[in-house]
């Protein structure tokens, strides 16, 4: 039997064409790199220049679940905060219908102070976008300096907060909804209310930066002719003390800046006992006796931040989607405090409006 290798017949047949020709596909087969007897492969390269999605990177864009978490304070004395629903009306009205997310929600039931290791614990737990709700949280997530999307709701001037230059240009990983201190008109619906007025005061922390753009915010508007009496106030204020050195400075009413938290309730206590109507911030601050407050509108800020948060999961860069301003403020009265303090409330803005008695103001007719 013959027992020759098939390639030395094809050798004596074929001559040098063919040694030539198995050279060659004994090269291109060391050439590509292939396997070797363990099954091991070599480490893979990273290629300087972006590739192409392909279809099967594309499926796999399409199946991420993207976390969305959202950090809530939950403490009417900071002010109240958007609803799930109106933030997922916006994500579903600007998200690709393909995409996926899931949203997280961590609530510090009214302590300040655990803010921070709830936003460590969202992205131990792999947060892929953060949003705050308030102006105060916002404040302790962005000086955080945490590399991540951040989309934010607050009624403070975001700008003032250094958080860009402008509503189109600011720091590249934020964006948000903001409704602006100047947009309240408090300054000129207090005057209204106070004709004879002639001095008012403006209450602030001077150890709170946002107390203290509140307040900068709040002297930029018309005043006409009444005087500014700029008042700080210290965390261990004698507040009676104070607006009783108030009260003799003849100032004719008092407006809040942000910041106050649970002190609201004593300070507006102490006004009303020497007869100075407060004109405040937050809805809780009507209910505790402050006879006029503005409050963003929580449908707005939720379906603004929503709508934000729909583009970032769709993939778009955050320093391109622009901050957003607002004008929707919730209106809230105390009549029953004004009357005990001896003050009508403007006329003209009885409307649209909710009083904590319970009635409601609708074209300037009570309901």
């Amino acid at each position: 039997m013959n027992t020759k290798p098939i390639w030395t017949g094809l050798v004596t047949a074929y001559g040098s064409k063919f040694l030539i020709l198995l050279t060659l596909v004994s090269t291109l087969i060391v050439g590509c790199g292939g396997q070797n007897d363990s099954g091991s492969e070599t480490a893979p390269t990273v290629s300087a220049k972006p590739v192409s999605p392909t279809k099967t990177s594309n499926e796999s864009a399409k199946s991420k679940v993207l976390k969305v978490a959202i950090i809530r304070l939950s403490s009417p004395d900071f002010g109240s905060e958007a609803l799930d629903k109106d933030i997922e009306a916006g994500i579903k009205q600007s998200m690709t219908p393909h995409l996926k997310y899931v949203m997280m929600n961590y609530d510090a039931k009214g302590d300040i102070n655990a803010i921070s290791d709830l936003i460590d614990k969202s992205l131990s737990e792999g947060a892929d976008v953060i949003a705050t709700l308030l102006d105060t949280t916002t404040d302790i997530l962005v000086k955080k300096k945490i590399n991540k999307p951040i989309v934010f709701a607050m009624a403070n001037q975001p700008i003032a907060m250094g958080l860009g230059k402008s509503d189109t240009v600011h720091e590249p990983n934020i964006t948000g909804a903001y409704l602006p201190h100047h947009l309240t008109l408090t300054v000129e619906i207090a005057r209204g209310s106070l004709p004879k007025a002639t001095k008012m005061a403006v209450l602030f922390d001077p150890t709170n930066s946002l107390s203290v753009i509140h307040k900068d915010a709040l002297l930029k508007c018309n005043w006409a002719d009444v005087e500014s009496v700029v008042t700080e106030y210290q965390q261990n204020q004698n507040w009676s003390k104070l607006m009783g050195e108030l009260k003799a400075k003849n100032v004719s009413a008092i407006l809040l800046t942000n910041g106050l938290g649970s002190q609201s309730q004593v300070v507006i206590n102490e006004a009303e006992k020497v007869k100075l109507p407060i004109f405040g911030t937050l809805s809780r601050q009507a209910e505790q006796g402050a006879i006029f407050t503005r409050e963003p509108g929580l449908r707005w800020t939720g379906f603004e931040v929503g709508r934000r948060l729909g583009r970032i999961i769709n993939g778009e860069e955050v320093a391109k989607i622009p901050f957003v301003e607002g004008d929707h403020y919730v209106t809230v009265v105390n009549t029953e405090a004004a009357k005990r303090i001896g003050v009508t409330i403007l006329p003209a803005i009885m409307r649209d409006i909710k009083d904590v008695g319970g009635k409601s103001f609708v074209g300037a007719t009570e309901q």
